[in-house]
């Protein structure tokens, strides 16, 4: 985030970011937690092919058609916003 102390890592290497902002101990941690990762491809283990996002009984079924992509973002617009807005971590 410009202008943020906060540094982000990958403890597992994998892409996984760890953001953490430090507050003051004197309110209750918040934690915004989602994943980014999507099932295997492999036809076998597929009754439709998994990138045709084909919708059957009323479903859309494919790789990735069901995830947390907004919830991120979600989330990262929320830190964004509190931070353009200087709110310390003590108050959130």
């Amino acid at each position: 985030m410009k202008g943020s102390t906060a540094r982000c890592s990958s403890p597992t290497g994998e892409g996984e970011p760890v953001c953490p902002r430090q507050g003051d101990g004197s309110a209750r941690p918040l934690i915004l937690l989602n994943h980014m990762d999507v099932v295997v491809a492999s036809p076998e283990y597929w009754k439709v092919d998994p990138f045709s996002g084909a919708v059957q009984d009323g479903y859309v079924w494919g790789r990735g058609a069901l995830d947390m992509k907004g919830e991120a973002i979600a989330q990262l617009m929320a830190m964004l916003t509190l931070k353009r807005a200087e709110v310390a971590p003590s108050a959130m």
